[in-house]
């Protein structure tokens, strides 16, 4: 009884073409579970407490299934012990696999078979025959002008030959297997030492580490500058971010990152994913104190815009009463509000115009304008309701929409002095000027009027005119409010950047790069084998190609390059 042996039973189980076939399809299987099911970021994965309210978020959708799923990894399926050992054993199947057919392709290359039987010069799928040219040494001449390598033997009253093209190319399929290996290889490598960090939102003027717990080789990164490359109409062609990288307090790479060219510093790369010009970097200072109590950059436009029109009123004279951009209150989720106090031309007290802005079923925005007639305080107000660009007369005035822009707006919570939050909005005057409208949403009118009338009604836009507390905030101009000091310090360009280091990138590029040779050759230069038998009446041509040549076409135009009488004929009848 022949001995057991292990190792022989696993290196035929990793030769073997069908459990090759297997593995390959457990590993794309096992990749469709990844892209079929959820998978939890990174950053959650990092988290035992922020996974498991991750799970407990799945619960909702995959039910008591949702346990055995967590267990077999289904949420994190490429970073799960089973798909990962999948990849090295298909890795290890595939280098045996390419290590065991090196022999016998090198011997196939190196002594191939020389002498055929004549019955295969009339059973061979790739032939040809053709009268015997004048000299016969013409075929042998044709066949070492197209590059083959021609050995001549003599035997029974008959010249044979056998002729070899790029037997070379047999070794292309070595170079295929190699990119593989490469390919699974750098995967494995860029999961067990790689590295990427999320979405790093760096402000102009400020740093973000680049580990997210305490690190060793800890490193921050500073945004300097960052901006866009207009074109000749203004409209941005390049967004870049100049960056400096700092490790223990001392600067050790600057460069500019765009999106299509990173920056390169100690072996990481920084990739530009995110540019915002809308950030505003807010302080609040204790009034009495000068204690700064907040200093943030606020990143606004994420959770939206507001409008912002540009209004004009003149009176029935011509002469301007108003013209400017209106920052608006949001009344509820359709309805914007505003208070413009309009001075009357003789002096008398100001007369306050209520402007709303509302969307109508096609989600257009509509300014509408609302005042109480001069000679009561109880009758219904007058109302105008106009589009962007369009103009009309409300009570002794002409108003004017003359555009409508748009305001990025934030929430921002813990903004000192207001109660609940704050809305930001970063608004454009008329005259080119942006300014910071920070306004305290803790009051009853920041949010659903409390009078009983329906949000967007003419009295609920009348009850606007109690404005909750806000302040409108010109760069560098402070002001006080309920004991605090609010500063606009500017509006600051926010950058996004993907800190990356993945060492498996270098296995990635080099089998990219052999996977195209090896198909290069397979495809292009393919070996060709040729056996010949020179009679002094016929020549016989037997050969053995890939599928992707017509080898018998090429040996009958070999016969028409020897000069053959009739080659030339026969080559006309195949066709």
């Amino acid at each position: 009884m022949p001995r057991f042996d292990p190792f022989r039973v696993v290196f035929r189980l990793l030769t073997s073409v069908r459990v090759a076939l297997l593995l390959l399809g457990c590993v794309v299987l096992g990749a469709l579970l990844g892209v079929v099911f959820p998978q939890a970021p990174d950053e959650v994965r990092a988290s035992t407490q922020a996974y498991d309210a991750y799970i407990e978020f799945q619960r909702t959708r995959y039910g008591v299934f949702t346990d055995a799923m967590r267990r077999l990894g289904l949420f994190e399926v490429f970073h799960s012990y089973w798909f990962n050992g999948l990849l090295v054993v298909l890795l290890l199947a595939v280098a045996v696999c390419t290590a065991n057919r090196i022999p016998p392709i090198a011997r196939n290359v190196r002594r191939p078979l020389r002498r055929v039987n004549d019955r295969f010069f009339t059973q061979a799928r790739h032939r040809a025959e053709f009268a015997t040219p004048a000299e016969p040494a013409a075929v042998i001449t044709a066949l070492r002008r197209k590059r083959y390598r021609v050995e001549v033997t003599a035997r029974d009253g008959a010249t044979y030959l056998f002729a070899d093209r790029f037997g070379w190319a047999q070794f292309g399929t070595f170079v295929s297997h190699l990119s593989l290996i490469l390919f699974m290889s750098g995967a494995i490598v860029t999961k067990l030492v790689g590295f990427s960090t999320p979405d790093l939102q760096i402000p102009e003027g400020q740093t973000e580490p680049i580990f997210p717990v305490v690190h060793a080789g800890q490193m921050q990164v500073k945004n300097l500058k960052a901006g866009d490359t207009p074109d000749a109409h203004g409209n941005p062609t390049r967004y870049f971010s100049n960056l400096a990288v700092f490790r223990n307090g001392k600067q050790i790479c600057t460069g500019t990152s765009t999106v299509n060219n990173p920056m390169h510093c100690a072996g990481y790369t920084l990739h530009q994913t995110t540019f915002s010009p809308d950030g505003a970097e807010l302080r609040v200072r204790d009034a009495v104190t000068g204690q700064v109590l907040y200093q943030e950059v606020e990143a606004l436009g994420n959770q939206g815009t507001a409008p912002t029109p540009h209004i004009v009123v003149t009176d029935a004279s011509g002469a301007t009463l108003f013209d400017d951009t209106v920052t608006l209150v949001p009344l509820d989720f359709r309805t914007l509000v505003a208070a413009i106090p309009i001075a009357q031309a003789n002096g008398n007290a100001a007369t306050l115009l209520l402007v709303a802005a509302t969307q109508d079923s096609r989600k257009q925005w509509l300014i509408r304008f609302l005042t109480r007639p001069a000679a009561s305080t109880t009758a219904p107000p007058d109302e105008l309701t106009l589009p962007a660009g369009g103009s009309g007369t409300l009570a002794a005035y002409n108003l004017s929409v003359l555009s409508l822009g748009s305001a990025p707006v934030s929430v921002a919570q813990g903004v000192p002095g207001m109660e609940r939050a704050a809305l930001l909005q970063l608004a454009t005057s008329a005259r080119g000027e942006r300014y910071l409208d920070v306004i305290n949403m803790g009051g009853a009118t920041a949010g659903a009027p409390d009078n009983g009338s329906s949000a967007g009604s003419p009295a609920a836009a009348q009850d606007a005119s109690s404005q909750p507390a806000r302040v409108v905030l010109t760069p560098g101009v402070p002001q006080v409010l309920n004991g605090f000091e609010y500063t606009f310090l500017g509006p600051r360009a926010i950058t996004g950047i993907t800190v990356r280091k993945d060492p498996g990138s270098t296995f990635i590029w080099v089998a990219t790069a052999l996977m195209m040779i090896g198909l290069g050759v397979t495809f292009y230069l393919p070996r060709r084998r040729l056996w010949a038998k020179i009679t002094p009446e016929r020549t016989y041509l037997a050969g053995v190609a890939d599928w992707t040549v017509n080898f018998s076409a090429e040996m009958r135009g070999i016969g028409v390059a020897a000069g053959s009488p009739d080659a030339a004929e026969l080559a006309a009848q195949e066709e």
